[in-house]
């Protein structure tokens, strides 16, 4: 068995029962039951555990059962069907309205069936892959019926939650109010990425980089997150969301925490990291309406090609409204009022419908004191660039100086290379299955706290108050399958940058 996200011999699953609403969804069946399937297959499932699907749809087990076995063969055509029929064995079902009280019932006989018929009281997890709207009526049917704040269950959020401060806090009021802090997980899948959890390890254990990580040796930190996707099937989502509530709120600021926070006290304690990151987020340069005006860019994608093939423009899309002034792109320089990054840059660019999907954090170092080399070969030597691939290709590159082969002294840019794949020849796990295996050991480090996610929301409220109008924030316009509308690049010149071309 592997090791956990601290270093140490993980803590084993409990018998547990993973109870999924919205079992017969996207979410569930693209991407919780595929994991649950390669965890199970793995040998890291607890030897007891169950997993009940529950939606409003009526379905029997063994009718559930063939939706999640032909889902999985579309998944993998080479999937090894003898663990498949293994698996489907361990899957249930239960109709549940999560409006209704009433139905709640019926799951709580269903998870005292399975305690008789396994000989065990399993610990649950209840897992919300429903829209945000249900969350907390969810919440307080499960308590009413099926859970307690004894019982060692758990209820795993999806995001988004909630889609400003004010609603976010309410949300929170409001599941607090049935569950604990320490029974609540909310999930953001980018946390459970391979990439962004060895940023921990890459910075805490070598020697050769925390020293260097801070304003005395960092010019500037790039995130970029670019999709060559559009809105497809969420337009309507999207257009009541945008962007920025969609990406930076969570999964870039989630990003930022962790490139940018100080050393834990330990790591023995989930809190300790966590507490880290809220710090960070507290440390933001606050938004007010001048900074926001000179800092920040938003766009949105007319028609054009990618990959050659013609798109439609962003109010084409199905779901959007004619007169859309959603942003589907933002860029916007932040800063964090702390000793070790005063006065560096953190330029965020992320944005839809551009040339190539890439999720890239880059460290761009300081340049040398003083040139030891002649003008004309000075004029070769590159900036230092620590490049942290997050998605598609998984890796750490660090771009460096070097002499070019040959008799004459000239200078070359190389770049040392780190892949995952090349480097350990494994299957990189999902996102999910690290997150849900993290959830059946109650390790919530991955996981967001109620402070994080309101000290994300207040940061950004009022860039978003400001943008809900085009009075003094314009909507500027972009090709699909460019780097954005070209306003953006005075985001980046103005902090004495450029944006790394990918």
């Amino acid at each position: 068995m592997d090791k956990g996200i601290l270093g140490e011999a993980p803590q084993l699953p409990l018998a547990t029962t993973v109870v999924i609403f919205g079992a017969t969804g996207d979410l569930s069946q693209k991407k919780l039951l595929p994991s649950l399937f390669r965890l199970y297959q793995d040998g890291f499932l607890p030897q007891k555990f169950a997993i009940v699907g529950c939606s409003r749809t009526p379905h029997t087990d063994e009718s559930f059962r063939r939706i999640v076995e032909n889902n999985l063969k579309d998944i993998n055509k080479n999937i090894n069907t003898s663990w498949l029929e293994k698996f489907l064995t361990y899957l249930y079902f239960c109709p549940v309205n999560i409006v209704e009280k009433e139905s709640f019932q019926g799951l709580a006989n269903k998870l005292e069936e399975l305690n008789n018929k396994y000989k065990v009281d399993f610990a649950r997890i209840f897992y919300l892959a429903t829209a945000p709207r249900f969350f907390s009526k969810a919440a307080e049917h499960l308590s009413a019926c099926v859970s307690s704040r004894e019982a060692n269950d758990i209820l795993v959020v999806e995001k988004p939650f909630g889609n400003d401060v004010y609603s976010a806090r309410e949300l929170n009021k409001e599941l607090l109010h049935y569950f604990d802090e320490d029974q609540i997980f909310r999930i953001d899948h980018y946390l459970g990425k391979e990439t962004v959890q060895n940023i921990l390890m890459l910075r805490f254990a070598n020697s050769i980089f925390e020293p260097l990580w801070n304003h005395h040796f960092i010019k500037c930190i790039q995130i970029t997150v670019a999709e060559s996707v559009g809105v497809g099937g969420r337009g309507s989502y999207f257009d009541k969301a945008g962007i920025v509530r969609d990406m930076v709120q969570n999964h870039i600021l989630q990003m930022l925490s962790l490139v940018c926070m100080e050393p834990p006290v330990r790591l023995s304690s989930p809190n300790s990291i966590r507490d880290e990151k809220v710090k960070v987020l507290r440390s933001l340069r606050r938004l007010d309406e001048k900074y926001i005006i000179e800092n920040s860019v938003r766009g949105q994608y007319t028609e054009g090609f990618i990959l050659g093939e013609k798109v439609c423009g962003y109010r084409e899309e199905k779901g959007v409204a004619k007169d859309s002034i959603t942003e589907t792109f933002a860029a916007l320089k932040v800063e964090i009022d702390n000793w070790r990054w005063a006065g560096v840059p953190i330029l965020i660019r992320v944005g839809k419908r551009l040339p190539k999907k890439i999720t890239e954090i880059s460290l761009h170092f300081k340049e040398i004191p003083k040139s030891l080399f002649k003008a004309q070969e000075f004029a070769n030597i590159s900036e230092n660039i620590l490049a942290i691939s997050v998605q598609p290709n998984e890796g750490i590159n660090l771009q460096l100086n070097s002499k070019a082969p040959g008799v004459e002294v000239k200078m070359r840019s190389i770049i040392m290379d780190f892949s995952y794949g090349a480097s350990f020849g494994l299957r990189l796990p999902d996102a999910y299955e690290r997150l849900l295996l993290d959830a059946m050991r109650r390790d919530p480090t991955l996981f967001t706290r109620s402070d994080e996610i309101e000290e994300a929301w207040e940061f950004l409220q009022p860039l978003l108050e400001l943008w809900s109008t085009e009075e003094k924030a314009p909507l500027y316009y972009y090709s699909a399958g460019s780097w954005g509308p070209p306003e953006a690049s005075e985001i980046a010149r103005k902090a004495g940058q450029a944006w790394r071309k990918l």
